[in-house]
């Protein structure tokens, strides 16, 4: 809800947060919303009828835990998205990403986080040892957990004992283990969400090929060499020749076929890094005759702000086109 809120209007969270929906940008119902109410209300504890008997009583503030709603217990939020949503073509086969790029590069991070998760650190014995309740008794009542909670977070607060940070810590960590407990916790990565990142990717691919080739072979050398083996280069130079062939004088930034050389091309100089990709792309003469005619133009339609990677772009297609002419050369020679 709070990236909902960072991403629209007020008056347009203010609909969500009254409402019933459940769309990939935002699941919420009225249960939920009632369950967050008893989640602040229960937090609160005896402060509301403090303040009801003395309006000028003072709250101390202790951080409340993260709430787990039932209805979010098999999500994989992402970006501005929940992914188990986004990947229900069914019901949401066309939803707008806003930021295709953005949304790979967070599923990759995701996918990283994943594969790196740990089993949890704390057992619950450990827990009810840091909030001081007796162990071995089964388990206690939210109410006790919580004037556990608020007697050790006022006591060791940095703002009152400023030495006392690192025991706040993991009074605070405790105490959100107790209350999430029940949530799903898995001892290392959960192939469910593994599944949802994976899907997740393949509609990015699907819909935004041309955009995201050039980030997913400039993050990792093992997909430049897949490109190459799946006929990924040839798949490219046919997209890159139907674009180049609309190209002239008048094209603007804008144009589709300019936006679609630009990222092929930004592809061809990274995967031109790697031996047998560069090797694969002297074979096709194709590719270099499309690229100069791109430069010809004058503007390979690559952002000024990143010079960098325009300079990458004009160096490559210098090196590539220097083997194609010794290629051609050699072979002319020996016939």
């Amino acid at each position: 809800m709070v990236c909902y809120l960072e991403n629209y209007e007020p008056e347009k969270f203010a609909e969500i947060f009254l409402g019933e929906f459940d769309t990939p940008e935002a699941i919420w119902s009225s249960e939920m919303r009632r369950l967050m109410i008893e989640k602040i209300a229960a937090h609160l504890a005896d402060f509301t009828p403090r303040l009801q008997s003395n309006t000028r009583a003072l709250y101390q503030y202790c951080p409340i835990p993260v709430i787990n709603y039932p209805q979010l217990e098999n999500e994989l939020f992402c970006n501005i998205y929940y992914l188990k949503q986004l990947c229900d073509t069914l019901r949401f086969p066309d939803w707008p990403i806003k930021d295709p790029v953005k949304l790979l590069k967070d599923t990759l991070d995701a996918w990283k986080k994943e594969v790196e998760k740990k089993p949890p650190t704390m057992s619950i014995d450990d827990a009810y040892e840091v909030l001081n309740l007796p162990q071995g008794q089964g388990p206690h009542d939210e109410s006790k957990i919580r004037k556990a909670y608020f007697r050790l977070a006022q006591k060791y607060h940095p703002d009152k004992n400023p030495e006392g940070r690192d025991m706040f810590e993991k009074v605070n960590k405790a105490y959100e283990f107790l209350c999430t407990k029940s949530a799903k916790i898995t001892d290392g990565p959960d192939p469910e969400n593994i599944i949802l990142i994976l899907k997740t990717q393949s509609i990015l691919f699907n819909r935004h090929k041309e955009e995201l080739a050039f980030h997913t072979v400039n993050c990792s050398a093992l997909n430049a060499e897949e490109l190459r083996r799946e006929n990924g280069i040839e798949v490219l130079q046919e997209a890159f020749s139907r674009c180049v062939a609309v190209l002239n004088h008048s094209s603007k930034p804008s144009d589709m076929s300019v936006q679609v050389c630009g990222h092929i091309s930004k592809c061809y100089s990274v995967a031109a890094q790697f031996e047998e990709c560069r090797e694969k792309i002297t074979e096709m003469p194709g590719i270099i005759r499309d690229l100069c005619r791109v430069l010809y133009f004058g503007k390979a339609k690559v952002s000024r702000n990143k010079e960098s990677d325009e300079n990458n772009v004009l160096n490559y297609i210098y090196l590539m086109s220097l083997e194609v002419f010794n290629k051609n050369a050699k072979s002319g020679i020996k016939k």
